[in-house]
């Protein structure tokens, strides 16, 4: 009989523990904040224990703007600094477009399982783009899990 101990040898999957949290607070001195266009959770906060957090990009400029399904998720750690939270999915890398006064719902994965969330603030950083214009710029909401 064969021995359990050994799932695969294979040196493309290593297992050492918990990785330590990647820092965001680059992205957070990118953001930029625009009357015109707005990112808002549908809750103030969400359960620690929920899958989903929804939130509305809403656009009432006068422009399109475009983007992608990817999006971070920030927690706050008890050194005051922004690290992002694991997401462990792929991304799907498909445009989207919403024209003035448009709007669109971004159901964000929260993987309570996998990140043993806790109570506290988060942030939603979702990056757009306006169709005339080549920089891209980055929009954050914040929202609490309790």
């Amino acid at each position: 009989m064969a021995s359990k101990r050994h799932i695969s040898n294979s040196p493309y999957i290593l297992f050492d523990g918990p990785s330590k949290p990647t820092p965001i607070s680059r992205l957070v001195d990118s953001v930029v904040e625009l009357q015109a266009v707005t990112l808002q959770p549908e809750s103030s906060s969400f359960s620690v224990n929920s899958g989903v957090a929804a939130f509305t990009l809403t656009n009432d400029s006068e422009r399109n703007i475009e983007f992608g399904v990817r999006y971070l998720i920030g927690f706050k750690g008890s050194d005051g600094i922004w690290y992002r939270l694991p997401h462990p999915g792929i991304w799907e890398d498909m445009g989207i477009v919403i024209k003035p006064t448009g709007k669109y719902t971004i159901k964000a994965a929260l993987n309570p399982k996998l990140n043993r969330n806790k109570p506290g603030t988060y942030r939603l950083y979702k990056q757009i783009q306006f169709t005339d214009e080549e920089a891209p710029v980055w929009l954050m909401t914040e929202f609490r899990l309790e």
